[in-house]
């Protein structure tokens, strides 16, 4: 899905018996194209933490742009998901955990991080918050306003995909 521009190979992807599905307009990423064309529970997103830094930031607009999506970025090293404003996960006590504000954003309440973010005011050109760890099996966070992104490590896929099933 795209608008096929940076395509290499057409003959190669059809002989596959590869679905092309073109959308001509220009306004929008092709990874935005495909947020707008499909509907899905859940989006994994392999590829997208990668080369290129400005279609990696482009990928991250579009996390908070497409918040009420459950958008999941697979990394080699990390996941990459958008924050709801009340968020629970279980994971393993001293998971790093980072979460990156990409507007101003307060820290409402959390339990079960190593270092506290309730009242907490994050902005992405002031205050992020890196480099946290979990110090309970079950994270509770409560946040002001759409637009946090949380970076985990990959092994912790399942424990978001497990809670992305809730919704």
């Amino acid at each position: 899905i795209g608008d096929l521009d940076s395509l290499q190979n057409l003959n190669s992807w059809k002989k596959k018996a590869t679905k092309l599905i073109r959308i001509k307009e220009q306004e929008t990423t092709d990874f935005e194209k495909c947020l707008y064309s499909i509907n899905a529970a859940k989006y994994l997103c392999v590829g997208f933490i990668g080369k290129r830094a400005d279609h990696f930031l482009s990928v991250c607009t579009n996390l908070v742009k497409h918040h009420f999506k459950r958008i999941i970025l697979v990394g080699a090293y990390d996941v990459i998901f958008h924050v709801p404003k009340s968020f629970e996960i279980h994971l393993p006590v001293n998971t790093r955990i980072s979460l990156f504000p990409l507007q101003r954003i307060t820290g409402v309440s959390d339990d079960g991080l190593g270092w506290s973010i309730s009242g907490i005011t994050f902005d992405p050109l002031k205050r992020v918050g890196i480099s946290n760890i979990t110090t309970k099996p079950k994270l509770k966070l409560t946040l002001s306003e759409n637009g946090m992104l949380m970076i985990l490590p990959r092994y912790c896929l399942r424990n978001v995909l497990n809670e992305f099933q809730k919704f």
